[in-house]
């Protein structure tokens, strides 16, 4: 039975990924029109040419078959939750739809969502903190997408490390592949990105795989998986709040975009911060599995701290114009 199970997660992760490559594929070719259009350097701090906006449309496409086997990691109200925030990604790409708009269309679709989805007596903190912890991960794959392929990959490291620690890697393995056809595409820089659609569509399945895992603790877990890319983005904001800059304009001067231009390269960048993730990610499941929450907290605590005092240095530095300079 066991055997049968991993064959028929096997054959539905496959048959997922070559969905996702068709509709990719489908889209470059015969109806590019239906996603948006990213000019020659917008969302990159490396030279590109004009690309494809808004591809991560597929993936609630893709995962269609998850419905009809897995009813358990996947039911209709999950599903009409990630298609809804592709669909208003896909709009965002293609119109570029006011910030204050979006906020509100997240808000409302996170409160919708936690209501229904909600099978135990409601209470008020514990459903507030649900609502804006969705839209933070909204908003944070938002900000890291782009050409690199680095939040595809923080993605998955962040889905791997929960579902370790929840025992339910295979389980959710389905939820994830559709992404892999795009990843292909965008590390060599090819068709285009997965723009808000796809970025919003990740920040919903991590929040789906917490709410299925019913762990208040999880939610903090999940947030610590994603450094150190968030400390580099909190550390950027703070220092462009600091010099008075628009922090809603772009985000070229992250770390990790610096890093990307000193190199010409999105790959060094990305693996560079997504081997430290990784490294933090082992380090948090060690002390969980081993210490209590009060050494835990301790230990990471003084870690995190450390390299934020380290990214808020570089970033001010690269702000001062010192170091990692953009030609």
């Amino acid at each position: 039975m066991i055997f049968n199970s991993f064959s028929l997660s096997i054959t539905i992760c496959i048959f997922i990924m070559l969905i996702s490559l068709f509709c990719i594929k489908l889209i470059q070719y015969k109806i590019s029109w239906i996603v948006g259009e990213c000019e020659f350097n917008e969302k990159s701090s490396v030279y590109h040419q004009k690309m494809l906006k808004g591809l991560g449309i597929v993936y609630p496409l893709a995962i269609i078959p998850i419905l009809f086997f897995y009813d358990n990691i996947l039911n209709i109200y999950d599903y009409f939750m990630l298609f809804s925030l592709s669909v208003i990604g896909l709009m965002d790409d293609k119109f570029n739809l006011n910030f204050k708009i979006k906020i509100l269309f997240f808000l409302l679709i996170s409160f919708v969502f936690n209501f229904i989805s909600s099978q135990e007596e409601i209470h008020i903190g514990y459903f507030i903190l649900k609502t804006f912890y969705f839209v933070f991960l909204i908003i944070f794959f938002n900000q890291i997408d782009g050409i690199n392929g680095l939040a595809v990959m923080t993605f998955i490291i962040c889905y791997f490390f929960i579902t370790i620690l929840s025992g339910n890697l295979i389980l959710f393995l389905p939820l994830i592949c559709c992404t892999l056809p795009y990843l292909f595409f965008n590390f060599r820089g090819k068709v285009g990105f997965q723009g808000d659609s796809g970025s919003y569509f990740l920040a919903g399945i991590i929040y789906i795989i917490l709410l299925k895992n019913n762990n208040q603790f999880d939610y903090l877990i999940s947030v610590f998986f994603l450094f150190p890319i968030l400390l580099d983005l909190v550390a950027t904001t703070l220092v462009k709040i600091f010099f008075k800059e628009n922090i809603f304009k772009g985000h070229k001067d992250n770390i990790y975009q610096r890093i990307a231009s000193l190199k010409n390269s999105h790959l060094f960048s990305t693996f560079f911060f997504n081997f430290i993730q990784i490294i933090q990610s082992l380090i948090v499941v060690y002390l969980i599995l081993n210490y209590s929450s009060t050494v835990f907290a301790i230990y990471f605590g003084f870690m995190s701290a450390f390299i934020f005092i380290i990214f808020i240095f570089f970033s001010i530095k690269i702000h001062s114009n010192k170091v990692l300079k953009i030609e």
